[in-house]
């Protein structure tokens, strides 16, 4: 390869790497990205307290069942005696009720 083909190689190299750097530097952005979209404090304790206070009514009108078990054993590690009971637990004014459903 002689001189002058060398240099007009390296020419269009050279125009090749600044090209591509200019396409590179108009795609990418160059500002730092916006955060005005996330949302400010006030927006997220807005969103909390809507949150607690649907949780709070929707805990009015939760039941549930729940069961007790109370086993006694003797020295040698022996089942003794077991209880067993089972209750409907619903919310009356805020304070929790317990129906016992089965009787040992």
């Amino acid at each position: 390869m002689n001189l002058g083909t060398k240099r007009n190689l390296e020419g269009i190299t050279l125009i090749l790497a600044v090209s591509f750097g200019l396409i590179a530097q108009s795609v990418l952005p160059v500002t730092p990205p916006s955060y005005s979209t996330a949302p400010d404090a006030r927006q997220i304790m807005e969103a909390s307290t809507a949150a607690t206070q649907r949780h709070w009514r929707a805990r009015l009108h939760y039941t549930y069942v729940e069961r007790e078990e109370s086993r006694r054993r003797d020295l040698d590690g022996r089942l003794k005696s077991e209880d067993v009971n089972v209750s409907t637990m619903i919310q009356i004014n805020g304070v929790p009720y317990g129906r016992l459903v089965v009787i040992p």
